[in-house]
């Protein structure tokens, strides 16, 4: 998204420009009034706050079991699912 609104990719935690906040909002908020799955990439350090926003499905790169292992203890939800 932050190529195609003309912004150069960036890593770390508050680097999404407004314009990339509003639009991620409207989505996830679109996504929960119809029901859909919002999905979002994740990492151990927000995966927490993903959860809290509804983010449903999560993308984790290298530290995916352990970004898992986070959010299964968070949400109480048992492996598999």
């Amino acid at each position: 998204m932050a190529l195609s609104l003309g912004f150069p990719f960036e890593t770390g935690e508050g680097s999404m420009p407004a314009p990339m906040r509003a639009a991620r909002a409207r989505v996830l908020a679109a996504a929960k009034a119809h029901k859909i799955f919002f999905l979002n990439s994740v990492n151990p350090k927000n995966i927490t706050q993903m959860i809290d926003e509804g983010v449903m499905i999560g993308a984790s790169g290298a530290s995916g079991a352990e970004t898992s292992e986070i959010g299964r203890k968070y949400s109480k939800r048992p492996q598999p699912w």
